[in-house]
C-alpha cells in the first residue's frame, strides 16, 4: 500500500469494495460530476465491470483512498490472519490514471480523482491525494504528461487543479447538458518538467 500524511492508498477490490462502490455509483450528485451521459442506476455487474482490466492490457493503477485510523500505527502492520482491506479502513474516494485509454507511446495518462464520501470533503484530502498522485505518476510510472477534463460547474475541483499547478489548455463549449442547462468542459494538463519545478518547491516547505 501507499500513504500520505493522513491517507492510505490501496488497490480497489471489486468484491470487498462493492457495497461502497454501488453507493457511490448510484449517488446522483456524484454522478453529475463524473459522467457526461444521463444519470441512470448502476447494477452490481456494471460496478464490478468498471474495475476489470482493459482488453488491450494497458492498465495503470486504480487506487482506493482510505483515511488513516487514530487507533493504528503506520506504516500499517497486519496481525496474523488480519484482513488487509478491513485493516486499511473503508474507502472514501478513488484515484486513477486512465478514465481514458493510456497513451503508452507518448506517456500520457488522464487523471480521475474523487473524494466520494461527503463526510470527508473539505479536509484538504483532495490536494493531499493529488500531489501524491502526481509524484507517483511522474516519478514512478515515468509519465510525460497528465491530462484531465472537468466540467465548468465543478468550481471547487477547478480551483484545486489550478492551485496544484494544472494549466487550462482548452475549453469545449456547451458539451454537457445537466439539469436543463448547457455547460463547458475544461481541458487541463501538466507536463513532467512542470511537476519537477513544483516538486522542488514542495520539498522546500
Amino acid at each position: 500500500m501507499f500513504e500520505t500524511n493522513r491517507l492510505l492508498l490501496r488497490g480497489v477490490d471489486p468484491d470487498a469494495d462493492l457495497t461502497t462502490l454501488m453507493q457511490w455509483f448510484n449517488d446522483a450528485e456524484r454522478s453529475t460530476l463524473m459522467i457526461s451521459g444521463p444519470i441512470v442506476p448502476t447494477s452490481r455487474e456494471q460496478a464490478k465491470a468498471a474495475f476489470q482490466p482493459r482488453p488491450d492490457g494497458l492498465n495503470l493503477p486504480f487506487f482506493a483512498i482510505c483515511e488513516k485510523q487514530a487507533d493504528r500505527t503506520y506504516p500499517l502492520q497486519l496481525e496474523p490472519g488480519e484482513d488487509y482491506i478491513k485493516a486499511c479502513g473503508p474507502a472514501i474516494g478513488l484515484l486513477n490514471f486512465q478514465p481514458k485509454a493510456f497513451d503508452y507511446k507518448n506517456r500520457i495518462a488522464t487523471l480521475g480523482l474523487t473524494i466520494s464520501d461527503v463526510r470527508h470533503r473539505g479536509k484538504g484530502y483532495g490536494r493531499e491525494v493529488l500531489e501524491w498522485g502526481l509524484e507517483y505518476a511522474f516519478m514512478e510510472l515515468g509519465l510525460h504528461r497528465m491530462s484531465l477534463e472537468v466540467y465548468s460547474f465543478n468550481e471547487p475541483a477547478i480551483a484545486l487543479y489550478r492551485k496544484v499547478g494544472f494549466v487550462e489548455e482548452g475549453r469545449l463549449r456547451k458539451v454537457n447538458f445537466k439539469g436543463g442547462k448547457w455547460y463547458d468542459t475544461l481541458q487541463m494538463g501538466m507536463l513532467e518538467e512542470e511537476w519537477m519545478e513544483l516538486r522542488e518547491k514542495l520539498q522546500q516547505k
